[in-house]
């Protein structure tokens, strides 16, 4: 698919005229493709009408008038929380974002001083929310690309213009906008134009059917922020991760463990879920169908350029239907080798060995012979477990809790 979210630079000293391109909002039935969210990169602010391409005279007239734009602006207090420009005129603000739309396609042309601040934004968290309490949709300020200065996830529009998803990437282009959330009053974020340092840790989980990515989950194993789950439409298909009671898109994880995964279909169908790890390698990586009780090896798939899993699904499936199991990094590092899933140990291993699984008094449990990272049926009761790896003349034990 071409790329119609780019963006061009005339110049790049004051006064600036920049242009971003509007592929058409499509009128299929049942598609909603042709959104984006955009944001000003002038000091000012600016009143729609004066910039080129954004607000189109509509076509026909009486009961026949045909709309040739959207634009709405986001407010979480409100009962209906989107604004439309139609309804009460407002301006474009800087570090804000706004939803935008167009019939025919169009090219924005913004032309004036560029901001050049610090580019903090300050959050909103109303105490008249409801449903989304703290979620802001703010933009990149300046005339270039930036990035968040806190390491915060945040939502970007898809490349169909259908929903927004989770970001892979740290950069945000200009004259675009984002979904963040504050999770307290007075809170304010930071754009900057400097790349950060460090390498971001994480495994993509992205959702598709036949024809496009649908959306998107991410496990983090940096330190980078978590987010919640937020979607434009609510009945669309959605993969999310249940984390305290709450659905999230973004989570943080231990190097080792279990995470489940969550999935909910629009319509009944065939999908198929994709990984992409980033700065992270695994020595386990198994993928847990609840429903159908296959168990997908993730890393086999990734040597032979598959790490995919698909599946039929229908509306009415119950939406707890997958877990992740993973061992993070090297199998011969000093960190815990074992942990207890759905009725299995998962060993980390590397080479031939045995392992052992003793109980509280001592007595060897069960002993069996592993290559590799492996993992073993034990129907342990609930209680305290040592499991003792013995890898030549490496010996490791450690102990299990069992729930």
């Amino acid at each position: 698919m071409e790329d119609n979210h780019n963006t061009v630079i005339s110049a790049i000293n004051s006064p600036v005229t920049l242009t971003k391109t509007i592929a058409a909002y499509s009128t299929e039935a049942g598609v909603n493709n042709g959104w984006y969210l955009i944001a000003s990169p002038l000091a000012a602010d600016v009143d729609p009408t004066t910039v080129d391409g954004m607000i189109t005279a509509d076509e026909g007239e009486g009961e026949d008038v045909v709309l040739t734009y959207d634009l709405y602006r986001f407010d979480q207090a409100e009962n209906l929380e989107w604004l439309n420009y139609r309804a009460g005129a407002f301006n474009l603000v800087n570090g804000q974002g706004y939803l935008y739309a167009s019939k025919n396609g169009t090219t924005l042309t913004f032309t004036g001083m560029p901001y050049s601040g610090n580019g903090q934004v300050d959050l909103v968290y109303s105490s008249n929310a409801q449903e989304f309490k703290g979620w802001n949709l703010v933009g990149n300020p300046f005339s270039q690309i930036a990035y968040i200065a806190d390491e915060r996830s945040f939502y970007t529009m898809n490349a169909q213009g259908s929903e927004i998803e989770p970001a892979t990437s740290t950069s945000i282009e200009s004259m675009e906008g984002i979904f963040v959330i504050a999770e307290e009053e007075g809170e304010t974020m930071t754009f900057t134009t400097e790349e950060p340092n460090g390498n971001k840790s994480m495994l993509s989980l992205n959702l598709s059917n036949s024809h496009n990515v649908i959306d998107r989950a991410i496990v983090r194993f940096d330190e980078g922020r978590q987010l919640p789950k937020f979607q434009l439409n609510p009945n669309h298909t959605k993969v999310y991760i249940l984390h305290d009671n709450k659905d999230y898109a973004v989570v943080n994880a231990d190097e080792m463990g279990e995470m489940p995964v969550s999935f909910k279909a629009e319509s009944n169908g065939s999908y198929t879920l994709s990984f992409n790890a980033e700065g992270v390698s695994f020595a386990y990586l198994h993928l847990i169908d609840n429903l159908t009780d296959k168990d997908v090896d993730l890393l086999a798939g990734a040597s032979t350029g598959s790490a995919t899993y698909t599946f039929e699904a229908n509306t009415t499936d119950y939406e707890n239907r997958f877990k992740l199991v993973f061992v993070c990094g090297d199998a011969n590092d000093d960190s815990d080798f074992a942990f207890y899933s759905n009725g299995s140990f998962v060993i980390n291993n590397e080479g031939m060995a045995t392992v052992q699984v003793i109980d509280v008094a001592g007595r060897i449990l069960k002993s069996e012979s592993i290559v590799g990272c492996a993992s073993f049926n034990f129907n342990a009761a609930p209680g305290v477990y040592m499991l003792r790896l013995v890898n030549g003349d490496n010996v490791k034990v450690q102990k299990v809790v069992v729930r």
